[in-house]
């Protein structure tokens, strides 16, 4: 999580995932990331995050971080199901919007082992096409999901631009923040709702040892 935060504020804050530009300030991050791992003063039992020098090469890193946050986040959302069930439809919405994410990677890593994310064989799990089915609203959430399609698909017959309308119940821009996460009607993270869900999940993994490397 670290790795893929800091490397991703650089590039917002330099405007570009350029390694000429990014390099410089990163090596100065790592080397003082590296100085504080090595110092045994903040050494811990559970100490395992180091840099990743890595993810500079990576042009798909933001594929990587997406499906990478998605993963940390689901076993969060699937607890949270079972005392919120109304936010069921928004958590839904999340799961379903990473279903490409994993069509991709499933193609990257049968077609080539190497790239593949170390952490993707954990991830499978959580695969949209599996845990939707287990979704108290996915049934809903299906049919609201076709009545658009059938909807959209009438009005370009039509010969008319598909409406707001037409969108109705779908995860649309202003339901996600500018990092990925959810937001509610109001512009405020559901997770507020539910006890701030990826604090919860970062705490989580920092005091019970990381189930993904970082």
């Amino acid at each position: 999580l670290l790795n893929y935060w800091m490397y991703s504020t650089l590039v917002s804050i330099f405007n570009s995932d350029d390694s000429k530009i990014i390099l410089p300030p990163l090596s100065l991050l790592q080397n003082i990331w590296n100085n504080i791992v090595e110092d045994s003063s903040y050494k811990s039992r559970n100490n395992k995050c180091v840099p990743d020098g890595i993810m500079i090469t990576q042009k798909d890193w933001r594929e990587r971080k997406a499906l990478y946050d998605y993963c940390v986040n689901y076993d969060t959302i699937e607890r949270e199901l079972t005392y919120y069930e109304e936010m069921c439809p928004t958590y839904w919405n999340y799961a379903e919007s990473h279903t490409s994410l994993y069509k991709y990677f499933q193609k990257l890593c049968s077609e080539n082992k190497d790239q593949c994310p170390n952490f993707y064989d954990k991830c499978k799990q959580y695969d949209p096409k599996y845990v939707l089915l287990k979704f108290p609203c996915n049934a809903e959430m299906e049919q609201k999901k076709a009545d658009t399609l059938a909807k959209a698909r009438q009005e370009l017959q039509a010969g008319k631009p598909a409406g707001q309308e037409a969108n109705s119940g779908m995860l649309n821009n202003s339901e996600v923040s500018a990092g990925g996460s959810l937001l509610t009607r109001d512009g405020t993270h559901p997770a507020k709702r539910t006890g701030d869900i990826l604090l919860g999940v970062v705490a989580t993994t920092i005091t019970s040892g990381a189930l993904y490397k970082v």
